[in-house]
């Protein structure tokens, strides 16, 4: 799940709809108040800062 209130978005991802690869390209453009929750790699390095 992306989370962007700079952006003015959430997506959810959905098992067997592409979600995976939707994540991965939103999240090369995260901003730094965007909230990552799941496996992605950066998802993963954010987690690692709390």
């Amino acid at each position: 799940m992306i989370i962007s209130p700079g952006r003015k978005f959430i997506l959810v991802h959905i098992p067997k709809t592409g979600g995976t690869s939707m994540a991965a390209a939103l999240e090369q453009r995260a901003m730094a108040d965007d909230i990552l929750i799941g496996d992605t790699p950066k998802a993963k390095r954010r987690r690692k800062r709390l």
